[in-house]
């Protein structure tokens, strides 16, 4: 496992212009203890190490500013200690920025721990997108029929479906969609009817029932609202944020 952060300051001659300043520094944190090229983390100031890393610090002045960059680089063997080698990486952000507070700023390069983290879960999100593409397809089929896509999707959604290059005339529509477009055909409304029809509707001063249902039909609700909701015992906001939490994994 790798981490490399690219820590950039104001260039102050007097205070943290050099690697041994920087790394002085770090070793004020009790938490922290670095020996040669080796920085060890522990959970207490008494506590045992739980990790152990190898420790790399380059450092110059920005060529076309006043600030000065520390590039630093973690390695460590064991990933078994990943959660440990985390918190480390996360404890040194938390000091650097304490060199020149508010003027500190923190690039991370590398971050290894979020690509092992990622590897993991991948498969987890996966199969939830899956299920919810397979469960979504099912309902919208058996509820508004062989077309539900068309007759149920906002307009400009429907065109990326539309636009979707695969030769396989059994590939479910839902499959011609990213999975952060899953929320949309949930919750993006969507107008029954057209301004023509409504323009039609509109002049009459008196309505019959059928007119009226028609007129309802314009005011726009998501499928969540026509379908989903009376069955399913969830506040949308819920689902919304599950979906949105499930997205930001994929796209790490």
């Amino acid at each position: 496992m790798k981490t490399e952060f690219l820590i950039l300051m104001p260039d102050d001659e007097a205070f943290c212009s050099n690697k041994k300043a920087f790394v002085d520094f770090l070793r004020v944190d009790s938490l922290i203890s670095i020996t040669g090229n080796k920085i060890n983390y522990r959970k207490t100031p008494k506590g045992k190490d739980q990790v152990s890393a190898k420790f790399r610090v380059e450092t110059d002045k920005v060529k076309s500013n006043n600030e000065r960059y520390f590039l630093l680089i973690l390695e460590c063997e064991q990933q078994s200690q990943i959660d440990e080698f985390s918190e480390l990486s996360e404890r040194i952000k938390s000091i650097v920025e304490r060199i020149s507070p508010g003027a500190t700023a923190v690039n991370t390069l590398w971050d290894g721990v979020g690509r092992i983290y990622a590897e993991k879960a991948y498969p987890i999100i996966n199969e939830v997108e899956n299920l919810m593409r397979r469960l979504i397809a099912k309902f919208m089929l058996v509820t508004v029929g062989m077309n539900w896509s068309k007759d149920a999707i906002n307009p400009e959604l429907f065109k990326k479906i539309e636009k979707f290059e695969d030769e396989d005339p059994y590939i479910n529509d839902l499959h011609k969609l990213d999975f952060i477009h899953l929320s949309q055909v949930l919750f993006e409304k969507k107008r029954d009817i057209s301004l023509e029809e409504l323009d039609r509707l509109l002049p009459k001063t008196n309505f019959n029932e059928e007119d009226k249902e028609r007129i309802l039909r314009y005011i726009p609700r998501s499928n969540w609202e026509k379908y989903f909701s009376s069955l399913v015992d969830e506040k949308t906001t819920v689902l919304k944020k599950s979906g949105s939490y499930f997205t930001s994994l994929e796209t790490r």
